[in-house]
């Protein structure tokens, strides 16, 4: 598998998990999304653009509504 077939599958599956997320999650509230990416070794440079790209895509869904009205947040773990 390509690496921007590996992306866009890992894209696809964070878009399907903030749908579901989206009609579970209670009423005034936030969808909470994560993002899974290389963060070092070879392929580090593909991860940081990565996570830019989440984080503006996230922007750019809150910046229009949200999902279903509700805002999106993007959990972090360090």
């Amino acid at each position: 598998m390509s690496q921007p077939q590996f992306w866009g599958r890992v894209s696809c599956g964070a878009l399907a998990g903030a749908r579901q997320a989206a009609s579970s999650a209670p009423a005034g509230g936030s969808i909470r999304l994560g993002a899974a990416g290389p963060i070092s070794g070879g392929s580090a440079a593909f991860g940081l653009q990565f996570k830019e790209g989440v984080e503006q895509a996230v922007a750019d869904i809150n910046d229009a509504g949200g999902i279903l009205g509700q805002k999106v947040t993007l959990v972090r773990l360090t």
